[in-house]
């Protein structure tokens, strides 16, 4: 009796083990898809060119490159305090 529900015990691990592979195959097969679906799209000529042109700044002849600069933040100059401001400072009473 102890022999045959450790086998029934076991059969059921078992099973629940292969639904649990069933489905994990199932999400990798559908990633698989899309992986391929990816690869065909970025093995195609246009992209390969535009991905060229827009991170290496490539040309064809005849062309001319042009590059948009975002200007840099300029710093505001900071207001040296005069001598009386430095004096007047000092005898302040907070």
């Amino acid at each position: 009796v102890v022999g045959l529900i450790t086998s029934w015990s076991r059969h059921n691990d078992l099973v629940r083990r292969f639904r649990d592979l069933e489905q994990e195959i199932k999400g990798l097969a559908k990633d698989n898809q899309t992986l391929e679906e990816m690869l065909s799209f970025v093995s195609l000529d246009a992209v390969k060119e535009f991905e060229v042109r827009k991170k290496l700044n490539f040309v064809k002849p005849g062309e001319k490159l042009v590059v948009f600069i975002s200007p840099s933040p300029v710093p505001s100059p900071t207001v040296e305090p005069s001598w009386l401001d430095k004096v007047k400072s000092f005898f302040r009473r907070d």
